[in-house]
């Protein structure tokens, strides 16, 4: 981080003040987590690019504001390239079948090389896809078996590895969707484009 962090918390709060749609609490001076990219790495079994600001989004398929926020974040990807690395944490906190049934997918995805690409296409489709749809999501992609896919969704490992995402999500505070994070500052809540791209030039 480039900058005073009290000043950083300063400028986010005072945007976040002017970002539609965020309740009076939402507003207030963010939370900031610190060593949020060791905490989040070790869950994940990742590690954050130190030249990049990282944008962990705790998502729900089922949350209509996550979805509408998923769009907003693929512009800040593409247009902050260099700067910027947006990571989708699958946390289904509303807690419906569903929705969990669509976290363990996005990891098997993740395994297979293709999360970007089954994050964008549950966004896109949530409300037309049911639980069954998602036993068959590996037939968007060319190079994933359905056996290898019906696997992970059952597997021990990768439902051990959800456990500890929403373990680890509930440590940190977070038990609403969406929630982002960025450079450690906590914004619960869905956000406008601009909010995000004024937090990123802050931070990066």
């Amino acid at each position: 981080m480039h900058a005073n962090s009290t000043l950083i918390a300063l400028l986010i709060m005072g945007l976040l003040s002017f970002s539609p749609g965020l309740t009076h609490a939402q507003q207030e001076s963010p939370e900031r987590i610190e060593n949020i990219d060791e905490t989040m790495g070790n869950v994940l079994g990742t590690e954050a690019d130190p030249d990049k600001v990282t944008i962990y989004v705790f998502s729900d398929y089922d949350c209509p504001h996550c979805r509408s926020l998923s769009p907003r974040l693929d512009e800040l990807q593409e247009n902050y390239a260099d700067d910027v690395s947006v990571v989708y944490v699958p946390f289904p906190a509303l807690q419906r079948e569903k929705g969990i049934q669509g976290a363990m997918a996005t990891l098997c995805a993740e395994q297979q090389g293709k999360r970007s690409e089954l994050v964008s296409y549950f966004v896109d489709n949530w409300t037309n896809i049911d639980t069954d749809d998602i036993g068959e999501a590996h037939n968007q992609f060319d190079d994933i078996s359905s056996g290898s896919w019906r696997s992970c969704l059952t597997d021990d490992a990768m439902r051990n590895k959800q456990n500890e995402i929403i373990n680890t999500a509930r440590e940190l505070g977070i038990s609403s969707v969406p929630t982002t994070i960025i450079d450690g500052y906590v914004i619960a809540g869905g956000v406008d484009y601009s909010t995000l791209q004024q937090v990123v030039e802050f931070v990066k």
